[in-house]
């Protein structure tokens, strides 16, 4: 299992303070803990020598980089055309990845334990389109249609390949998850109105 520890700002997956860390390593020695399993994707895209696999637990984005004009990002679940989104970028996010680049982009907050991934399109230029939430066992398959430039493939962040044109991106849920040290004093929602703000009124400084 993994132990979160947060060290820097926001730390959203990271269940423990600084100061509860000697505390958390106890906790662990005595058994005396809880785990929470999350979800990864694993995206696969063709290449020369077989397939190349990448893994991601936020989430798996698809962006036109510096790509001058729009691209059209062609999405499909299971074989079936989903929808042909005009856009910067699509993101596909799990339920852990709800809360970041996802939730930025207009996505809603999925709990976690929920079976579902959000796909999450990057300033679409039509008023109509809205993230759609799916199955976590249906297949995804992404490609970007344009005549010419190269779009990151990024995983969590990381660039993993840069596609051209046509190129066929493949989504599943991965076989292999994420065991996190569970922080039994505070629950999901109350990370989300303390670390996010969720839920706070604002007053503008009245």
């Amino acid at each position: 299992p993994v132990i979160g520890v947060n060290v820097g700002y926001l730390g959203f997956l990271t269940e423990f303070r600084q100061d509860e860390m000697i505390a958390a390593i106890e906790m662990l020695i005595d058994g005396a803990y809880s785990i929470h399993n999350r979800t990864q994707l694993e995206a696969s895209v063709a290449g020369r020598n077989g397939p190349r696999h990448f893994r991601a637990l936020n989430d798996v984005v698809i962006e036109k980089g510096t790509y001058p004009r729009i691209p059209t990002f062609v999405i499909s679940l299971d074989g079936q055309m989903l929808s042909a989104y005009r856009a910067d970028g699509i993101i596909i996010a799990t339920s852990t990845g709800s809360t970041a680049y996802s939730m930025s982009a207009g996505g809603p907050i999925i709990a976690p334990k929920s079976n579902v991934f959000v796909i999450t399109p990057i300033c679409p230029h039509m008023l109509t389109v809205r993230p759609v939430v799916v199955s976590d066992d249906k297949l995804i398959e992404v490609s970007v249609d344009a005549p010419d430039g190269n779009f990151p493939l990024n995983c969590d962040g990381h660039l993993r390949k840069l596609l051209s044109p046509q190129e066929i991106v493949t989504v599943r849920k991965s076989s292999e998850s994420i065991n996190l040290v569970a922080n039994e004093k505070r629950n999901y929602f109350e990370i989300l109105r303390t670390k996010l703000l969720w839920g706070r009124e604002h007053n503008f400084g009245q």
